[in-house]
C-alpha cells in the first residue's frame, strides 16, 4: 500500500512539472541503467514501435520516425520543451517508457547521431502542432534525465534547483540500489531499501508540493 501511495504521489509530482503548458515533463518510468545501444538510426528512418495500452494486453504495432516515437511517450513534451540530445538518446536506449495507466511505447534501443538532432527538432515542431515545441539549452550542471527533469520544475514552477536535485538523487539512486538488489536476489535488502524509497519520496513530495501550491 506505502508502495502504491509513492508510486501515486511522485506521478502527480511529475503531472505538475508542466501544469503551466498542459501535463508533464516527462514520463519517469525508466529507472534502469541501459548499456549504450549498437544501433544507430537517422531521424527521419522508419520502422516499427509498439504502443501498450493502458490496460488489458493488446499492443498495438506502428510506423514511424523517431518524432512520431518521442511524441508517443506519455507526458514526455508536456512541459513544451524538446529535451537535449543526451537526454533523448538517454531514453532511446532504454528501449521503454511505460506510464502505467496512461500508457507507454516500446521499441528496439538506439540512438541518434548528434548532427541528427536538428533533423529531429524541425520533425518534432512540425508533427507536433498546433503545440508549440521549442528547444531552450539546459545548464551545464543538468546531465541526464533525472537533471533535466528538475530543470524544468525550476523553469516552470520556480522549485529550488539545488535542493530538487539533491532530493531527486536520493530517490534515484534508491530505485538503483533496489534494482540491483532484485537482480541479486536479495529480497530482504529490497525491503529495507523500499522503506527508505518511501520515505525519500514522500520528503521530494513535501518538497516540492510547497511551491507547486502557490502557483
Amino acid at each position: 500500500m506505502k508502495c502504491l501511495l509513492l508510486a501515486c504521489l511522485c506521478f502527480f509530482l511529475s503531472a505538475c512539472s508542466g501544469q503551466n503548458e498542459s501535463e508533464s515533463t516527462a514520463s519517469n518510468a525508466a529507472i534502469v541503467t541501459t548499456p549504450k545501444p549498437d544501433l544507430t538510426r537517422r531521424a527521419e528512418e522508419v520502422f516499427s514501435f509498439t504502443l501498450l495500452p493502458p490496460t488489458g494486453n493488446i499492443n498495438q504495432t506502428r510506423q514511424g520516425d523517431s518524432a512520431d516515437l518521442l511524441l508517443s511517450i506519455p507526458y514526455f513534451f508536456s512541459s513544451g520543451l524538446i529535451p537535449p540530445d543526451f537526454v533523448v538518446n538517454e531514453i532511446l536506449a532504454t528501449g521503454i517508457s511505460d506510464a502505467g495507466m496512461s500508457g507507454g511505447v516500446k521499441w528496439k534501443p538506439y540512438a541518434l547521431a548528434v548532427d541528427q538532432f536538428p533533423v529531429l527538432h524541425s520533425l518534432l515542431k512540425k508533427k507536433a502542432a498546433p503545440r508549440d515545441l521549442h528547444y531552450r539549452q539546459p545548464p551545464e550542471w543538468v546531465s541526464n534525465f533525472q537533471d533535466w527533469h528538475v530543470w524544468v520544475f525550476y523553469i516552470r514552477n520556480g522549485v529550488p534547483w539545488k535542493q530538487h536535485k539533491k532530493l531527486n538523487d536520493i530517490v534515484y539512486n534508491l530505485e538503483l540500489q533496489i534494482e540491483a538488489a532484485r537482480k541479486n536476489h536479495d529480497e530482504k535488502r529490497v525491503q529495507e531499501l523500499n522503506l527508505e524509497l518511501i520515505k525519500a519520496g514522500e520528503n521530494l513530495v513535501e518538497f516540492t508540493m510547497q511551491y507547486i501550491k502557490k502557483r
